[in-house]
């Protein structure tokens, strides 16, 4: 009974010297930050639940810099690691970029502004100028590329004329390259399902 008491009190006698020297022992607040402080054999486990809580509250912390705009940034790159993290070779050199979305401020611009309130666009996920591939001739020609929350258009950069507007619901999928390149293929419900109106605007860009 004696040699359990003794244990028992050793052990609290342990644990407390090992967080007394672990409060003034914490390693950085920066969440990438993976070095933890040594800790007794006896006291791994409890080691081992101190370093995830300490870590989730660093990055609660880190978070709470951040406003709405900035948190839905954060989600963006996170969405972005799970889909090209070691399946993209150019994906490495992109994560230090902030991701914008509209690099041609096309928000702002009054022409769009009216064209958006008549197809329903409002919401600007990504545009940009790319070069699109033209399946008669396999030159690349310049135009304006834009993805809102209900479609995907192709416009004219210089008189935002759209030239064709796909419906989210009728891109089942996206192909990228494992390779140094920007190309992407956009796979649409077959043409023979599609609207009179997108049959037309898609022989026309031919």
């Amino acid at each position: 009974m004696c040699t359990q008491i003794k244990k028992s009190s050793d052990y609290r006698s342990e644990r407390r010297r090992y967080l007394l020297w672990l409060a003034r022992h914490l390693p950085s607040e920066s969440p990438l930050y993976r070095e933890w402080p040594p800790s007794p054999r006896c006291l791994h486990e409890t080691s081992y639940y101190l370093k995830k809580l300490y870590h989730k509250w660093r990055c609660h912390k880190y978070r709470l810099r951040f406003d709405q705009t900035a948190r839905n940034r954060m989600r963006e790159k996170v969405t972005a690691s799970l889909l090209f993290r070691d399946r993209k070779s150019s994906y490495p050199k992109s994560v230090s970029h902030p991701f914008r979305g509209d690099y041609v401020r096309l928000r702002h611009n009054v022409k769009w502004k009216k064209i958006a309130a008549e197809t329903g666009d409002q919401y600007v996920v990504f545009a940009d100028i790319i070069n699109k591939i033209a399946r008669a001739s396999g030159k690349c020609l310049q135009t304006l590329f834009v993805v809102s929350t209900s479609a995907m258009l192709v416009m004219d950069h210089r008189t935002l004329q759209i030239k064709y507007r796909i419906p989210a619901t009728d891109i089942f999928r996206i192909s990228l390259s494992p390779f140094m390149d920007d190309l992407a293929v956009f796979h649409v419900r077959s043409v023979s399902m599609a609207p009179s109106s997108l049959i037309k605007s898609m022989r026309d860009l031919s």
